[in-house]
């Protein structure tokens, strides 16, 4: 029996190392450099591994299930991350992440059912423009990357505030 070398190629190789960074991130979540540097890390991998696919021809769809399943790892980090910084709002960051999970998932199921060979086709007729737009448009995917660096900025700097008012209070004492 042959081994079915679709695991080691090059695109996969890379959603191997996103995967380990989502998990690294996750498991880091509380750490702001740490966390920082393996989410933005993974969050950059998206594009490389696709990239080297489509070069390479190495286009599968176990490397677009990895790709997909990576990319909801590094949004659950995310979403983990922001709900240490804002515990008030912990459940809502917990049914942001459960809510993307889920609709990649069955997203991801019916566009295989229906024949596809991306989650990103858009030749379903339950497609909206909203989903096409998220999919699709450069535009969407640029205001994406900035709408995740500012949640990561914004809660980077309220940790600074929050250790800068400790160090102080603490050198009063």
């Amino acid at each position: 029996m042959s081994r079915n070398p679709i695991y080691t190629y090059l695109p996969n190789l890379i959603g191997y190392v996103r995967l380990l960074l989502a998990l690294l991130s996750i498991v880091f979540y509380n750490q702001p450099g740490i966390f920082f540097f393996c989410y933005f890390a993974c969050f950059c991998g998206d594009g490389l591994d696709g990239y080297a696919a489509r070069k390479t021809n190495h286009v599968t769809l176990f490397g677009s299930l990895l790709d997909m399943f990576t990319d909801r790892g590094c949004i659950v980090a995310l979403f983990c991350n922001l709900a240490s910084l804002y515990p008030m709002l912990s459940g809502f960051f917990m049914a942001l992440a459960f809510l993307d999970v889920a609709s990649h998932f069955v997203r991801m199921y019916s566009s295989q059912l229906l024949g596809f060979t991306s989650h990103k086709d858009s030749k379903s007729s339950h497609s909206t423009p909203l989903l096409n737009m998220y999919y699709k448009s450069r535009t969407v995917t640029v205001l994406k990357i900035y709408i995740h660096v500012q949640q990561l900025r914004s809660g980077m700097m309220d940790i600074a505030d929050t250790e800068l008012k400790t160090l102080k209070k603490s050198h009063k004492t």
